[in-house]
């Protein structure tokens, strides 16, 4: 949704407030400066996509961004939430391909644009899942939470019925922690 630049950056300044075009779907997004940049990291401009980062969907609050999904709950390409954004045939044509496989793909189409200058192998700081080892793509997403004292205070008899496998807890190692409703009050 946008590209951020430090805004000390000598380099960049000239381009803060601009426009420039994404490559492949021909969309115009905004160049943005915040000190969350650091000037001796890669290139120093950091694309800016708020749906898939928690620091990204924080500069996307602060800068008013918009926060589009494009994966959908199973890690693969949507342009559903792109709809209205009016997107490329190019776009279109990577609807429903799995992300991993359309990173490859998106190099590769940048690639024949002669838009590539080049790649790096690097390792990132994307988080896994404790139970599976899966990579956590983030994604907004409806969450909700309880108060588990107080479900489990009005109704004593979950506790039996985690207890005999008739409710099941994910991680099922949280089982252990389960305690008779005497000892935790």
């Amino acid at each position: 949704m946008a590209i951020c630049v430090n805004p000390e950056d000598e380099r960049y300044k000239k381009f803060v407030g601009k426009e420039v075009i994404v490559p492949l779907i021909n969309r115009k997004i905004p160049v943005i400066a915040d000190e969350y940049v650091t000037t001796d990291f890669g290139t120093g401009a950091l694309k800016v996509t708020p749906a898939h980062d928690k620091n990204d969907n924080e500069l996307g609050k602060k800068h008013n961004l918009k926060a589009l999904n494009t994966l959908d709950a199973e890690g693969k390409f949507t342009a559903e939430e792109l709809m209205e954004e009016n997107p490329s045939t190019q776009v279109l044509s990577y609807n429903g391909i799995d992300r991993f496989e359309l990173r490859k793909t998106i190099a590769e189409d940048i690639a024949a644009l002669g838009q590539l200058q080049k790649t790096e192998d690097y390792k990132g700081q994307v988080g896994t899942s404790e139970r599976t080892g899966a990579i956590i793509e983030s994604r907004l997403s409806l969450q909700w939470f309880m108060d588990m004292k107080k479900f489990i205070g009005q109704n004593p008899e979950v506790i039996n019925s985690v207890a005999n496998d008739e409710i099941k807890l994910h991680p099922t190692k949280l089982k252990k922690y389960l305690q008779p409703l005497d000892e935790q009050y």
